[in-house]
């Protein structure tokens, strides 16, 4: 899980390091990342591992960013492990899904949600704003095994 703990360590490390680090860093997700999908693969992981380490490069840069803003950002999850019902408030489907039906659960998430808490004033902490909402794809709920919920 990343925390926002995480992106301190992590530009902590880069202030005494330089983009080498980062470069190393991002390499490491990648190739754990590569772990993960390699027994669904067709062709070369090599390529793969290139274009994910970019991917993680950019997000990286980008919660470096983030970081020195003075409002609070969150990036949103479902809890892990849990079958969850659509919610059109704080999701959505993907260009080309299927819109989804009462009951339809979350099947995969493809973007986390965005939310933003308070100014970059640091003030108004208190209001909360989805700058983002989560993308999802969406299966009937009869297609979750029994139990998974």
């Amino acid at each position: 899980m990343w925390k926002a703990t995480t992106s301190i360590l992590l530009l902590e490390r880069m202030k005494h390091g330089d983009e080498q680090v980062l470069a190393e860093i991002s390499w490491d997700f990648a190739a754990k990342a590569l772990n993960v999908i390699r027994p669904y693969l067709e062709g070369s992981d090599n390529d793969l591992q290139v274009a994910l380490q970019s991917i993680i490069h950019l997000a990286i840069n980008l919660d470096r960013h983030i970081c020195q803003l003075g409002a609070r950002y969150d990036w949103c999850f479902p809890p892990p492990c849990q079958t969850v019902q659509f919610d059109p408030e704080f999701m959505e489907v993907g260009t080309g899904e299927v819109q989804p039906q009462p009951g339809h659960c979350v099947g995969t998430v493809v973007a986390p949600a965005l939310k933003k808490r308070g100014k970059q004033t640091g003030e108004d902490f208190g209001v909360e704003i989805m700058m983002l909402k989560m993308e999802v794809t969406c299966v009937p709920r009869s297609s979750f095994r029994q139990g998974s919920s």
